[in-house]
C-alpha cells in the first residue's frame, strides 16, 4: 500500500483524505484529491456549476433516463469515461453523499456512452470544482443514530423502476448513504416507499450493531488502560 502521510498545524493528509482538527470536531474531506481529479480530466480551469447534474429535461434529446436510439453514436476508448465513472464513484462512496445519484444514474451507460452521458460526467466535475471545500463535520454533540429515507416513484419510466436514497448520521454528520435504482417493479408509491424503508431499516440495524460494538471495544480498553495506569 503507498501510504502518503503530510503533517501540518492542524491538518493530516492520509492517503487520499483530509483531516483537520479542532477542539473536539473534526472535518474530513477530499479536496487535494478532488483537485488531483480535476487536472487529470483538463478541468481545472473550467467554470463552476451550483448543482451537481440536470436529470430532468423538457427536451427529450437530453433526458439521462431516455432509451439509446440506433444511429446515436457511442464513444469511443479515447474518451476517458470509465476513467472518470471510477474516480467520481470513490468520492461519492466516502465524502461526496451529494454526487452519488448523479453519479450513480451515469455509471449505468459504462458500456454505451454517448456524448449526453459523457456532458453529465462533466457536470458533475465542474460542480465539484466550484465545491472543493465542500467537508463532512463530525463533532461530539447528537450521538443518536438518525435516518433519512425516500423514495422516488417510477423515476425511470422507461424501464419502470423507482429509486431508493436513504442517508444516516451520527455526531452531528453523515456517516451512511446510498441512492440505487430499485429492482422490483412496483404499482404505486405506496409500494415503492415500503421498499426504501426495507432497505433503510437493514442498514440501520447493520449501523446500530457496528455502533455498539465500537463503544464495548472502548469501554474495554478504557477500563484496562486506567486499571494499568493504577496498578503501576
Amino acid at each position: 500500500m503507498n501510504l502518503r502521510w503530510k503533517i501540518s498545524k492542524r491538518q493530516n493528509f492520509i492517503l487520499v483524505y483530509n483531516f483537520e482538527h479542532l477542539s473536539n470536531r473534526i472535518f474530513v474531506h477530499q479536496s487535494t484529491h478532488i483537485k488531483k481529479v480535476m487536472k487529470q480530466f483538463y478541468m481545472d480551469n473550467a467554470h463552476s456549476l451550483s448543482t451537481s447534474l440536470v436529470v430532468w429535461s423538457l427536451d427529450a434529446k437530453k433526458d439521462l433516463f431516455r432509451q439509446l436510439e440506433e444511429d446515436e453514436e457511442i464513444l469511443g476508448l479515447e474518451v476517458p469515461y470509465l476513467s472518470a465513472i471510477g474516480a467520481l464513484m470513490y468520492l461519492a462512496n466516502y465524502t461526496r453523499p451529494n454526487i452519488d445519484f448523479a453519479i450513480n444514474l451515469l455509471a449505468k451507460y459504462s458500456s454505451t456512452p454517448t456524448k449526453i452521458h459523457w456532458d453529465g460526467v462533466k457536470h458533475i466535475l465542474r460542480y465539484l470544482r466550484g465545491t472543493t471545500k465542500m467537508r463532512l463535520f463530525y463533532s461530539g454533540s447528537n450521538s443518536q443514530l438518525i435516518g433519512y429515507v425516500d423514495a422516488s416513484y417510477l423515476s425511470d419510466l422507461y424501464k419502470e423502476r423507482s429509486q431508493t436514497s436513504y442517508l444516516f448520521t451520527y455526531r452531528g454528520t453523515a456517516i451512511s448513504w446510498r441512492s440505487v435504482k430499485q429492482i422490483l417493479v412496483v404499482a404505486s408509491s405506496n409500494h415503492s416507499e415500503i421498499i426504501a424503508i426495507h432497505e433503510a431499516s437493514r442498514e440501520y440495524i447493520w449501523l446500530r450493531s457496528i455502533i455498539q460494538h465500537i463503544k464495548k471495544i472502548w469501554i474495554v480498553n478504557h477500563w484496562r488502560y486506567s486499571h494499568n495506569i493504577v496498578w503501576r
